[in-house]
Formats: structure tokens, sequence, C-alpha cells
């Protein structure tokens, strides 16, 4: 009351410059304010921009670290856009081998934006899951599925041919998350192996990082009741890689096989697919159909031994022809009034080291160690078969033009019927034949 009372007792002309005095001091204090304002934001501006330039992308530079020479435009503008938004939220998605990961993810077409990602969980496993989650579709997939696409090392991503893999199991990958059927990828490039419903099943839901290959391995060896011990086996092995889809068929049925041994060996089973694979190269029908686990470990051991007998070789260039002709024969005999071939003879020169190899392991003898005189030109290598069963080897002494040894099963001695066919062909090339080898046969 008696400030307010002082105010009154003022004249007219004081109250008036008591006023326009406080209207001067208000005046200057909000352009005090307004000057702190500006420089607040001028200095907020400057921040933003410096933070910016610390965090701008070299893209080319992240791109040689997941080993990218070169790339289509959208794949690039995909990875742009994945590892912005990984600096703004979680920088450490910038490093191996979630970099890789994000790499893969930006191989595929994404149905959300990336800079609409919010970011979930504590880790950056975590974060990486709901981003690739979020950018392919939204719906839940297991977690180490997606982690897949981190498996693959930079350096085996082109010198072991890992590229088309990493593709198709982003693309596998999205099909989960977008809620499609992988059922629908059986058969195609992307997944090559016959794999039932119920593979499909196991094969989206790994329990740990695998790469697609062998993930489709551990849903055959599941599906078909082997144990983990066999996945292991069969993923680290020379099926940890697709084949071609004609034969994926045939090493479904070779995994099938693997998982009704009872004896199975688990540490063989690398080992005995590169026999398996040999086979197949060289019969083209092989097949497994009444073979029993210890007859093909066998047969393995027995090919073992010829690669090291190929191995004492200081050559293994084709030999010379010895300019002997080779013989074919076939009988007949009477079926309902029409001759049908019966039996099929072939003798024919031995004209490498593999096949003089492949010759001793069968017949059981020791024909391989004949390699340096045929090389030298002093013998030659034949073989007699029947109905593509071997019966006899034959040495030929070139220099005398003389069958020197002929020999069967075991160094066995020739039969009467087949010393018949020796002798047409000796007389045929004009070689002469040591009578021992032919007139003490039962």
């Amino acid at each position: 009351m008696g400030k307010c009372k002082g105010k009154k007792s003022l004249s007219r002309r004081a109250r008036q410059e008591y006023r326009l005095a406080r209207e001067a001091r208000q005046a200057k204090q909000a352009q005090q304010k307004k000057f702190v304002v500006t420089n607040r934001q001028k200095e907020d501006r400057q921040y933003k921009e410096e933070l910016r330039k610390k965090k701008q992308l070299d893209l080319e530079a992240l791109m040689v670290a997941v080993g990218w020479p070169v790339v289509d435009r959208d794949t690039r503008r995909r990875f742009r856009g994945l590892v912005e938004v990984a600096r703004d939220n979680r920088q450490g998605l910038l490093g191996v081998p979630y970099l890789i990961g994000l790499a893969n993810l930006a191989r595929v077409s994404h149905v959300r934006r990336p800079d609409q990602w919010v970011p979930e969980g504590r880790g950056l496993t975590s974060a990486f899951r709901s981003l690739a989650t979020h950018v392919l579709g939204g719906y839940r997939a297991n977690g180490h599925l997606i982690d897949g696409l981190m498996a693959y090392d930079t350096g085996e991503m082109f010198l072991k041919g890992w590229v088309g893999t990493a593709e198709s199991l982003a693309r596998l990958v999205k099909v989960v998350i977008s809620g499609g059927r992988v059922i629908n990828l059986v058969g195609t490039s992307i997944l090559p192996a016959p794999l039932t419903r119920r593979m499909c099943h196991i094969l989206v839901n790994p329990d740990r990082a695998l790469k697609l290959p062998q993930l489709a391995r551990r849903a055959q060896v599941l599906g078909h009741g082997g144990g983990v011990s066999l996945v292991k086996a069969v993923c680290e092995g020379p099926l940890g890689t697709f084949r071609s889809r004609n034969k994926e068929i045939f090493w479904d049925e070779v995994i099938h096989w693997f998982c009704r041994q009872e004896d199975l060996d688990p540490a063989q089973v690398g080992p005995v697919c590169d026999f398996i694979d040999r086979r197949v190269t060289e019969e083209g029908d092989y097949s497994l159909k009444g073979r029993t686990w210890s007859s093909v470990v066998s047969g393995m051991e027995k090919w073992h031994k010829e690669l090291n007998d190929l191995k004492r070789f200081k050559s293994l260039a084709d030999f010379r022809a010895s300019g002997y002709a080779s013989s074919l024969w076939k009988k007949t005999k009477l079926v309902d009034g029409q001759e049908v071939p019966s039996e099929t003879w072939v003798l024919q020169e031995i004209r490498n080291p593999r096949q003089l190899v492949t010759e001793g392991s069968i017949m059981g003898h020791c024909v391989a160690d004949y390699h340096s005189a045929i090389m030298s030109g002093k013998s030659s290598i034949w073989s007699l078969s029947m109905n593509d069963g071997r019966r006899l080897t034959i040495e030929v002494h070139n220099l005398k033009k003389q069958v020197v040894q002929v020999r069967g099963k075991f160094n066995r001695l020739p039969r009467a019927g087949e010393r018949r066919f020796v002798r047409g062909w000796a007389r045929k090339n004009g070689l002469a034949i040591n009578s021992y080898e032919m007139d003490n046969g039962r």
C-alpha cells in the first residue's frame, strides 16, 4: 500500500519518466535474451555440423571391408541406408561381423524403410535381428537363422564362392520374415536340396548360426533320423556345399544311407564322401544300394592305397602306345531262335598310371611296380576283361615282341578259356608267348 501510495504522490511528469525508463530496461533485457538464444542456436548448429562430419560415411571403405569390389546401384543404395541408420542408432553394427550381415541384408529388396527402425534389445546382436526383421517384413523368425547372415567371412565370400549362397540365404530369410512358404523354394537355385516339409521346419529353426548349405544338410540329416554327431560330420565335410540340382537327389540318398548305418564312424564320413564322389565321376551309375558301411570303407581304403601308389611315380603322364592292336570278341547264344550276346571279351592296353594302379588294386598284384619299365618303352601292360569284369593282366616285352607274363587275380595262372583269347590276340599282333605262362594253367 505504501509503495503504491508513494507512486501516486509523484507528479505526472515523474511517473511518465519512470514508465519510459522501465520500458527501456525491458527492451534491453529482451535484446540481451534474444542475443543469447541466437548464439545458442548457432552453437548448436555448429556442433551438429561437426558431429555430422565426424559421422560422415566412407561408403567405399565399408564396401571394401565386406569384400564388395563392384555392386549394382540398388544394392549400394540399400547398403547406404542400412549403415546410416546403424550409424545414427547403434554404431557397433558398423563393425565385423555385423557389417557383413548388413551387406548381405542389402542384397535383397526391403519391405520397410530402414530410417523407420526402432532398435530393440540391449545388445548388438538383438539390434541386428530387429533391424533385419523390420526391413524384411516384420514377422518374427528364429534368431540363429538371421545370425547366419553374419556367418560368412569376407575372404570366403569370393575365394570360396560363397557370394551366391549368401544372397540365397538373404532371400530365404526374407521369405520367412515376410510370412512366405519355404517349401516353395525347394528345387530352385536357392534351395536345390530335395527337402520335405518337416525338413523345411528344421531348416528355419537352427540351434546356431550356419551358412545356407549347412542349414540344408542339418535339416536332411535330422529329417532322415540322423544324430547331432552326423550333422557335424556332414556339414564340415565335402557336403558342406551344394551340388548341382541333379546331383542333390543322389547326395540326399547318400545322407539317408548314412543315417541307416548302425556302425557308422562320423570321423570317416568326409573321406567316404570323397570316395563316393570319385566313384560317381568314374562310373556314373555308382549306387549304395545293398552296400554296407564296412564294404564302402574297405573300398575307400583301397582307393587311398591307389592314391598313395600314384604319389610314388615321378611322372603321371600317359604312356607311349606300344603299337599293338586291341581286340574285341563277342560270344552269342540262341534265345527263342535269335542270337543274343552272352559274353563280351575285351583286351586293351593300359595307357596311364591311374589305370595301372587301378589294375593292380582290383587284381591284387604288384603290376604298379612296372611303371618305370612302361615309361622307358621296354614293356607294355594289357588287361583282359569279360562283361566289364577283369580277368587277366598281361605283360608284353616290346623289344622281344613276346608275352612274358599272364596273371589273373592274386597272381593265378590263366584258365583254358582265357588262354584261347590270349593266343588269338598274340597271333594277330605277331607276338610270341612264354610257354610256362600258358601251359601251366588249369
